[in-house]
């Protein structure tokens, strides 16, 4: 991670509001998110309800993760790359550590990734992406090819990998598909060892996670029953090929 310059402070002063800003638009989209059909109680599992999870008590955490989080994002610029170059994937990181946090944090209470958070996602990650080629094909133009290439191999490849998983196998819900294209996207905006280093902390984490929620859930049982969470682990492994790259 590196020391801002006069320059990256006032990036840090943009990205932190940002991300603060996202992070209560999702929690406050959220309480008013329809429930989705068929989400009721089934087999000894029962989903919270949108408006009951996203209580104050959420809100603060959403607010205390966009807060660190879109720090780390401004300061973890890769050894090599300007502060400007830096600028287009370091805001897609923030808005991660915004609206991101929201919805990784409903899917933790309540197993749903909702459309109502994931679609704002999508297109805010797809911009960021457009900006970062846009600043490649002005500063760097020898290596915007790389880049399309990259980020769009990188994002097919985790999309194929996660609805292989989420149609044959029901692992994974569809949202942890589309939240697996969005991380993927944005590691690969940083580099081929981000999104490598993103895919296997993500999958151990969330290995770790399955065992330890299984042993808890044995002796604690709770609404969910065995349904389990797989996002906050793959937002965890891209935090730490970021933070670790």
């Amino acid at each position: 991670m590196s020391v801002p310059s006069a320059w990256g402070v006032p990036l840090v002063a943009a990205a932190v509001p940002g991300a603060l800003a996202l992070g209560a638009w999702g929690w406050w989209r959220l309480r008013s998110t329809p429930e989705p059909a068929g989400s009721g109680e089934s087999g000894g599992w029962v989903k919270p309800r949108y408006d009951v999870v996203a209580d104050r008590a959420m809100l603060a955490q959403v607010l205390a993760l966009a807060g660190v989080l879109s720090t780390a994002a401004v300061l973890a610029r890769p050894a090599g790359t300007t502060e400007v170059a830096w600028l287009p994937a370091a805001l897609g990181w923030a808005m991660m550590a915004g609206l991101g946090s929201a919805a990784v944090l409903c899917d933790l209470r309540t197993t749903y990734l909702p459309s109502s958070l994931m679609r704002p996602w999508e297109l805010l990650t797809a911009l960021a992406v457009l900006a970062s080629w846009s600043e490649a094909l002005v500063s760097d133009p020898g290596h915007t090819t790389g880049l399309v290439v990259r980020v769009g191999v990188g994002a097919l490849a985790a999309r194929l990998l996660f609805w292989g998983l989420w149609h044959f196998g029901g692992r994974v819900g569809y949202g942890d598909v589309r939240l697996a294209t969005i991380l993927a996207a944005d590691a690969a905006l940083v580099s081929v060892t981000a999104w490598t280093s993103w895919l296997v902390a993500g999958t151990l984490t969330g290995g770790v996670w399955a065992i330890a929620t299984a042993i808890v859930r044995r002796r604690r049982p709770t609404l969910l029953g065995t349904a389990f969470p797989y996002g906050p682990s793959l937002a965890i492994g891209a935090w730490l090929a970021l933070v670790l790259q």
